[in-house]
């Protein structure tokens, strides 16, 4: 578990976590003896210091339980055998609010986090680290916070389904020349014209995927 100032913070992203303790569960059934048969299921050595620290981030999700002995807890297992997506949501919320930072700023901006120097005042506010601290982890830990609060209700907010077969949003052509704007089918979509949005995008679209395919294991 990482830290900025006196706040703890995961670097390992939601999406990864639950499919880690996926595969905690199809290896083991979710319960190891010990750390070593904890990481073996992994394919990893129990003396890695990335391993540990993934296992502290599983922990502070609350995605697992135990210290000798290691099992998926409630949480987690309400996120792989989720009966409602009511229950998937409120899982979700659950490992959210397990990690303080992220609680608080959930409290206060929710998913309007577009800007990233509006997400650097909040932080800063919050943590009262120094600036360059936060100019140093600000951009890790809003993608990391993203990819979480992307598992919540209706997903991130950056994007907009419209209920007419054509987006109704603004066309490329009105937008300000920092932004970019794509659009399939109903789906419309605005954002800063940076790279490092295309990787929150691809986020995103992995935790659709995993979503959908948890959906069809249901149905079936």
């Amino acid at each position: 578990m990482a830290k900025i100032n006196n706040s703890d913070y995961p670097e390992l992203n939601f999406s990864e976590a639950v499919k880690m303790i996926k595969q905690f569960h199809e290896k083991l059934n979710g319960k190891a003896s010990n750390f070593k048969s904890l990481a073996n299921a992994f394919d990893s050595s129990e003396k890695s210091g990335w391993f540990k620290v993934k296992v502290g981030d599983l922990r502070k999700y609350g995605l697992i339980e135990g210290r000798g002995e290691f099992k998926i807890s409630d949480v987690g297992q309400d996120i792989l055998f989720y009966n409602t997506k009511e229950e998937y949501h409120s899982a979700v919320k659950k490992a959210l609010n397990n990690i303080q930072l992220f609680k608080t700023i959930y409290e206060r901006v929710g998913k309007d986090i577009q800007d990233i120097s509006n997400f650097r005042a909040v932080l800063g506010d919050i943590t009262q680290a120094e600036k360059s601290v936060i100019q140093n982890k600000a951009e890790q830990i809003r993608n990391v916070y993203i990819d979480l609060i992307s598992n919540i209700n209706d997903g991130f907010t950056s994007g907009k389904i419209d209920s007419e077969d054509k987006p109704k949003g603004k066309k490329q052509g009105n937008l300000p020349s920092n932004m970019i704007s794509a659009s399939s089918g109903k789906v419309y979509i605005e954002m800063p014209k940076d790279e490092r949005y295309i990787a929150i995008v691809e986020s995103l679209l992995e935790n659709l995927k995993a979503q959908i395919a948890l959906d069809v294991e249901e149905e079936n």
